[in-house]
């Protein structure tokens, strides 16, 4: 009973420090709502793109600091690892789905980085790996971070050997930023169901003639042995009258 109340304390603190947006103050020193500039996210991502790369890197690394700061509560109220996986999903909670502004968030890259950072660096590691790999691979950062993500408990699970805290840490983090960007989902799922169609009909318009040619040459050779001498040795080597 007690784990689970410190669990409870620990999540709803988090969500409370997530719910604070630096992102939302930077755009106000500035005179504007960040919330419906640019993308419209309280974000680091935003802030860069509206305010400048110094803003924009100071909200990132305040978000960042958020994850850990998160963490790092948890542990200091002396909760067991299911309280400190808790507080991270709160914080990153509180980071979409502000109590504040509206609840209007930013997507939860930043304080999820933090939270990976202060409970589980190896994940982190092996996530930022991931999405370089495969940035480096398909040139498209978007849909390279959304495939890292999506592959986040795996790497938990290479990082924990078995633990439980942090693989449902990890599996709770991918569904919370996959849906912050389901937009893209749906844009990639698109994508592809287009790709697919467009294979398929390439697959008919080229391969489809060749296996009509074959099938025809096929059915050539076939009238042609059915007149030659062989054709008439086949038929009397399998005659029924053979058995007499």
């Amino acid at each position: 009973m007690q784990t689970l109340l410190q669990g409870v304390l620990a999540c709803a603190l988090a969500y409370l420090l997530g719910s604070v947006s630096p992102a939302w103050f930077a755009g106000r020193a500035r005179g504007l709502d960040l919330r419906f500039e640019g993308e419209e996210t309280l974000d680091g991502e935003n802030a860069w793109r509206v305010l400048g790369r110094g803003p924009g890197a100071l909200v990132f690394a305040a978000d960042l600091l958020k994850g850990q700061v998160a963490v790092g509560l948890a542990y200091l109220l002396g909760g067991p690892p299911l309280a400190l996986a808790l507080a991270g999903l709160g914080v990153t909670a509180g980071h979409i789905w502000p109590l504040f502004h509206g609840g209007a968030g930013g997507r939860g890259l930043a304080p999820a980085a933090g939270v990976l950072l202060a409970a589980s660096p190896w994940t982190l590691a092996i996530s930022a790996t991931l999405f370089a790999l495969l940035a480096s691979l398909t040139g498209r950062l978007a849909h390279a971070e959304l495939f890292a993500i999506a592959l986040m408990p795996g790497a938990a699970v290479l990082a924990g050997r078995g633990d439980v805290p942090l693989m449902l840490l990890a599996i709770g983090l991918a569904g919370m930023l996959i849906w912050a960007r389901w937009g893209l989902v749906e844009v990639l799922i698109q994508r592809m169901t287009s790709f697919e169609k467009c294979a398929i009909g390439h697959l008919k318009t080229k391969i489809w003639p060749l296996v009509v040619a074959l099938s025809l040459r096929c059915n050539v050779k076939r009238k042609r042995f059915e007149h030659t001498p062989f054709k008439t040795l086949e038929s009397w080597i399998i005659s029924p009258k053979m058995g007499m």
